[in-house]
């Protein structure tokens, strides 16, 4: 008796969890999408003064449909994760987890969908040519490269900052996801003794065998689902981590020639 009812609350502890890690599995996805959306965003919004080659402009087209498809994706399987796990939300009352990422995928779409409409008005680049620029003397000069150097520092350390949040937010998702494998790997290690414990069965038990089976096969494909994603993220972890590294360098290069152009404005 009392064994039967720790199996029964282990069981309902066991698919909780499940739902909760595959929650973070699209939660992730979806996280991953949306910082593609944002990079679109930021290269398209900024070419919208020089142009873009057509490369570029086939380029982001074809990202904006990939990315559009995988939100479609994760939106799909938010949503069967809300009926399995019966988030049922009364009129008027605070979003649940899952309906919150639903939301944040329909917010991520809708912007897309704003790019794609102003991706086909951004103008061709045109081949740069040397304009005439008005002799200044040498102060004049110096001082309007500082200005420059300030400008462009300004906006380096705006963008290491960026990087620098979304390096916290994929470590912590990351984190996560090691959590879940680590879950799933023992449900798939319990599944695997259940199924080995069956021992041959006579055919009055092939349907008790046959559950015994899927459930080992269910546990090492969420297992691998679970892999899969982390090794996704974690290359994206280590991109953004390179980038926020090469924003760093070329900040502290970008100081020390502001440094050497105030000496030089100030006659040192």
């Amino acid at each position: 008796m009392l064994q039967g009812n720790l199996e029964e609350e282990y069981e309902l502890v066991s698919r909780a969890l499940s739902l909760e890690y595959a929650s973070l599995l699209s939660f992730s996805f979806v996280q991953r999408l949306s910082l593609t959306g944002f990079y679109l965003a930021d290269v398209v919004t900024g070419s919208e003064k020089d142009g873009l080659t057509p490369e570029q402009r086939s380029e982001i087209q074809e990202s904006l449909v990939n990315t559009d498809a995988g939100l479609q994706q994760a939106r799909s399987e938010v949503l069967e994760l809300e009926e399995a796990g019966g988030e049922q939300r009364p009129r008027g009352a605070p979003l649940g987890p899952r309906s919150a990422l639903v939301r944040t995928v329909d917010i991520v779409k809708r912007e897309l969908g704003t790019l794609s409409q102003l991706l086909p008005g951004i103008k061709e680049q045109e081949t740069t040519s040397e304009q005439p620029t008005t002799q200044l003397n040498i102060g004049e000069q110096l001082k309007v490269k500082a200005v420059n150097l300030k400008n462009e520092i300004t906006k380096t350390k705006e963008a290491a900052a960026l990087m620098a949040d979304e390096t916290g937010m994929l470590e912590s998702l990351e984190a996560g996801l090691l959590e879940a494998i680590a879950f799933f790997a023992k449900e798939t290690k319990i599944a695997q003794l259940a199924l080995l414990g069956f021992g041959t069965s006579g055919s009055g038990e092939s349907g008790m065998l046959r559950d015994l089976q899927n459930e080992v096969k269910v546990q090492r494909d969420r297992l691998a689902a679970f892999e899969s994603e982390r090794e996704v993220l974690s290359n994206l972890l280590q991109t953004v981590r390179e980038e926020k590294a090469m924003l760093d360098d070329k900040c502290n290069d970008l100081e020390k020639q502001l440094e050497e152009v105030e000496l030089q404005i100030r006659g040192e």
